[in-house]
């Protein structure tokens, strides 16, 4: 529902309206172009799809967030993704996130600290003095497939990537002092069909992002409040 405000202070009728709301970045997701990219980065690559759609986005692009470095490579699109898939796909594959904060999109790659906040527990969403506070703490925990990628690379497997080491630097070793001729493949990343989400090892995934990321899905806290802002 919308007011009038102070244009008809005499308007006494309620006007409703139905509005389909979408993202800046919608267009994006219409075009399908190939795109190929040599010698650049990942945020070169994901600058230049975006200055295509400078008129479009209407919204100032913020890259003051990314802090680290990242090397020169030759990216290509999938076939049939579209921009906003191929960028997606890049800033995910290197632990990028990109957000919409006070009007600008603004692209990360490490966590924002905030200040702390405390708010009391309340049960009661209306109250009487109208405070902000917690209304419910939930848990949820579900169990999902292995659907992160769809190569042979299990981010369950190790957990520990202190283990996975120690045991490695044995296995050396131990071939070392037996002169064994032929190499040890621990862990080795393989892919088993064209499906696979990537074959440039410069673009896999970490496996202690998806470790990350595991965890988060497995076991997350909701809480709900009456603040909205």
């Amino acid at each position: 529902m919308f007011h009038r405000g102070n244009l008809t202070p005499s308007l006494n009728h309620k006007h409703f309206f139905k509005l389909t709301l979408c993202s800046s970045l919608y267009r994006m997701s219409l075009n399908k172009a190939n795109r190929i990219y040599t010698n650049k980065s990942v945020i070169e690559a994901i600058h230049s799809t975006l200055n295509f759609y400078t008129h479009d986005l209407i919204k100032p692009l913020d890259f003051s967030g990314i802090a680290l470095h990242y090397p020169k490579l030759e990216l290509i699109s999938q076939y049939e993704e579209s921009d906003l898939d191929f960028i997606t796909r890049l800033a995910h594959n290197n632990g990028i996130y990109f957000c919409d904060v006070a009007g600008s999109i603004c692209f990360y790659d490490s966590a924002q600290r905030h200040s702390s906040r405390e708010l009391t527990f309340n049960p009661n969403v209306n109250n009487t003095l109208n405070e902000p506070c917690i209304s419910s703490v939930s848990k949820l925990q579900s169990l999902r497939a292995h659907t992160f990628s769809q190569s042979s690379q299990n981010a369950l497997n190790p957990f520990s990537l202190e283990s996975l080491s120690l045991k490695s630097d044995s296995l050396l070793q131990e071939g070392e002092q037996n002169n064994f001729t032929h190499s040890l493949h621990i862990n080795e990343h393989h892919y088993s069909n064209e499906s696979s989400f990537t074959q440039s090892s410069d673009l896999k995934t970490p496996i202690t992002l998806k470790e990350k990321r595991l965890r988060v899905i497995e076991q997350s806290l909701n809480a709900q409040s009456n603040i909205y802002d």
